[in-house]
């Protein structure tokens, strides 16, 4: 029997059709950003052949490629719909094991922190309800998410916010894309360091505990790059020393001006 499973839920796949969206009259019905109310169909005939099917003009990605058309599933594959990410499986027993997940850390290089790696989903963003939260005005809210790949051997990144994020200096999209040792993660002006070698002792850990339980999908950016509102300047930056004038210099601007324009009121005056 084949299973979808979806944020560490997996539900069983009946025969014939299931209807996934945020409607209420679908079969699976899950409350995630930009997930439509009839967003996709997966059709079981037979022992454990499931096929694929988008809704009409809704965006269906399967490992990492946007489909139009009725797509057959195999165990592992990842599906994309709004915000949420799906993973089809076979069957729950499988003949090899999955090996678990190696410890893995990413790294704040200017920080000097260490962030582990978990099952659960990690997000990255200006939004001090991230995990990672990153004091930048050019990094969107919850900005990007680094979660454990299908088959729990590994880990990807995917980007959430409008501004996108780099391994490598290769900008990521919203399609999930895995991490391999030592991967340079950019966001922003931070740089993050992917890794499977556990920090010496000089970095500090950041464990889940230390930091907020992070944001839901519905809070998140979402699938469809909702597009965030320009960031404005905070209040210090607008006042720092290197950001304008000295209020003496203006005071003197000020005074100089209106000393030309009573000589020149006086000048014509006296003609």
């Amino acid at each position: 029997m084949p299973y979808l499973e979806h944020d560490g839920v997996t539900r069983e796949l009946p025969q014939g059709e299931t209807l996934v969206g945020s409607g209420s009259e679908v079969d699976w019905r899950l409350q995630t950003i930009n997930l439509a109310p009839r967003h996709f169909t997966v059709h079981v005939d037979g022992a454990s052949v499931a096929v694929l099917t988008p809704c009409r003009s809704r965006d269906v990605d399967v490992n990492g490629t946007t489909i139009t058309a009725p797509r057959a599933l195999t165990h592992g594959d990842e599906i994309i719909a709004g915000a949420g990410i799906f993973a089809f499986l076979q069957t729950l027993e499988s003949e090899t094991p999955a090996a678990p997940i190696a410890a893995a850390f990413l790294i704040d290089i200017g920080a000097g922190h260490a962030y582990p790696l978990t099952d659960e989903a990690l997000t990255i963003g200006r939004d001090p309800l991230n995990q990672i939260p990153v004091r930048d005005a050019a990094v969107s809210r919850f900005h990007a998410e680094v979660r454990s790949t299908p088959d729990k051997r590994g880990f990807a990144i995917r980007s959430m916010g409008a501004a996108g994020s780099s391994i490598n200096g290769v900008l990521v999209g919203g399609s999930p894309r895995q991490l391999a040792e030592g991967d340079l993660v950019r966001i922003g002006s931070t740089t993050l360091r992917f890794t499977t070698v556990p920090p010496p002792p000089i970095l500090r850990i950041v464990a889940r505990g230390d930091v907020p339980a992070g944001p839901r999908p519905r809070q998140s950016a979402g699938m469809q790059r909702a597009v965030e509102g320009p960031t404005l300047a905070a209040p210090e930056a607008l006042s720092s020393p290197g950001s304008g004038r000295s209020p003496w210099i203006t005071a003197a601007l000020v005074l100089t001006a209106a000393l030309l324009v009573a000589l020149i009121l006086r000048a014509l005056h006296s003609n």
